[in-house]
């Protein structure tokens, strides 16, 4: 199955005090978290263009892999942008495997923030039952 034409996404975030370190420094799993809900977000409006007959429900998907690579530190109240496009899409044995490719942009600075690839699957045999 072939990635839809134009499967752009984007989700802005904004850095909570929750999401930093005594220094005003964000902690590194908060970035991971912010690639899952943007990854999550993007499967979602997208999927059903895939599978109209349903599988797109995000809460039955699990996070498989993450490669993140950090360039830029956020910061508390720095707003960033997380861009997402679909990389690849296998559906082995019937189960279904996204790749995703992000890229972080933190829009105060207009620098990269971080950038990597999120891999989430789904049972679709599961889901039948």
């Amino acid at each position: 199955m072939a990635p839809v034409a134009n499967d752009r996404s984007v989700v802005d975030f904004r850095v909570r005090r929750a999401d930093v370190d005594p220094y005003g420094i964000v902690h590194h799993p908060n970035y991971v978290i912010w690639m899952e809900e943007a990854g999550a977000a993007h499967v979602s409006a997208i999927a059903a263009t895939w599978w109209p007959d349903g599988g797109v429900d995000v809460s039955r998907w699990r996070l498989v892999a993450v490669d993140c690579r950090y360039i830029h530190a956020l910061t508390w109240g720095d707003h960033v942008q997380v861009t997402t496009t679909t990389q690849a899409v296998d559906e082995p044995d019937g189960s279904v495997q996204v790749t995703l490719r992000q890229t972080a942009v933190n829009l105060g600075r207009h620098e990269r923030s971080f950038e990597g690839r999120l891999a989430m699957s789904f049972d679709r045999r599961e889901h039948a039952r």
